[in-house]
């Protein structure tokens, strides 16, 4: 049998020859082509660690929460050494590169007070509704300015290089908004953007309506509002047989409509000397220029168990100025 190899290679030498530095000169071609298309997609991507090699991957998610927390201490030292001037697109890379490695105790630091109480109230519910969501393995980013004034238009694709080049996946697209909380640099998640205080009342025929405070998301904002009922009768905020009935007024006289048809009456209903804080959306696209002068509540029924047995409804209007 090795005669016979041996003998087959004398007499084909320069055939195996040929065939050997053919087979050689196209894996290096091959090389070359995996490299420079790596460096096209981080370009494309905006990678800016070497951390996105062919020898990334992310660390498993599927071991216990605590497996993924770090302490306070080593969150602390990664946030307090960065630059207080540090660019909105650096700060979201930081933010995306931590959840990368598994680092979730530290990206989770970076997220806004106001953004963990209205979405993420704990480290749990940020893993489990967004970091398992997007992060099911390494991602590559672009980041781009929205026109949003402070927001950011996150696309998070698969890393095609850290799985072999190949995905069934959609690329993900975030809005995350950009802010300064306590000198430090933080971002808001999920499309929302940030809570504002308002606290503005108006009483009218012993009913007073208390606007609390307002969440801004990049499409509707939710306003916390609260009722209080003196007026010696059941009272309900809206009968919901017009949409107009309760909007938004800004400073160019644009009306924003609420979700108010979606409650139950039950909900809408108070009894005297009861109050009731409700989370009302209106549909508001965010735009910093327009700006919401007053809330508007055209059809309080004052009269709502004569209104039910067949009588005329008796109604109040109430305009909170919230600027």
């Amino acid at each position: 049998m090795i005669n016979q190899l041996i003998r087959f290679y004398n007499q084909n030498r320069k055939t195996i020859i040929v065939v050997i530095i053919f087979v050689a000169f196209f894996l290096i071609l091959f090389r070359a082509l995996v490299y420079f298309n790596r460096e096209s997609k981080e370009r494309e991507y905006g990678i800016i660690n070497a951390q996105y090699s062919n020898n990334s991957t992310v660390n498993n998610v599927n071991n216990s929460d605590s497996s993924l927390l770090h302490s306070n201490e080593t969150v602390n030292n990664n946030i307090q050494n960065s630059n207080t001037n540090t660019l909105p697109k650096s700060i979201i890379s930081k933010f995306i590169n931590f959840c990368n490695n598994g680092n979730v105790q530290d990206a989770y630091y970076l997220i806004t007070n106001d953004c963990k109480q209205a979405i993420f109230p704990n480290i749990n519910t940020f893993i489990n509704n967004y970091y398992k969501k997007i992060f099911t393995q390494n991602k590559t980013f672009k980041i781009e300015e929205s026109m949003y004034e402070g927001v950011y238009q996150v696309t998070y694709y698969d890393n095609v290089l850290s799985n072999g080049g190949y995905t069934t996946n959609q690329p993900q697209t975030d809005y995350i908004f950009y802010t300064k909380e306590d000198g430090q640099d933080k971002i808001s998640l999920n499309q929302f953007l940030y809570k504002k205080e308002i606290q503005k009342e108006v009483t009218k025929d012993n009913i007073s309506v208390k606007v609390v405070a307002k969440q801004v998301y990049v499409d509707y904002e939710i306003y916390e509002i609260q009722f209080i009922n003196n007026s010696g009768k059941t009272i309900m905020i809206d009968t919901k047989q017009n949409n107009e009935s309760m909007s938004l007024l800004d400073n160019n006289n644009l009306k924003y409509y609420s979700n108010i048809s979606q409650f139950d009456n039950e909900r809408l209903l108070i009894k005297d000397n009861f109050a009731t804080t409700l989370n009302i959306t209106f549909y508001k696209i965010y735009n910093n220029e327009r700006i919401i002068k007053e809330i508007q509540f055209l059809d309080i029924i004052k009269n709502y168990d004569d209104y039910i047995n067949g009588k005329e409804k008796n109604t109040v209007q109430i305009n909170v100025a919230l600027i």
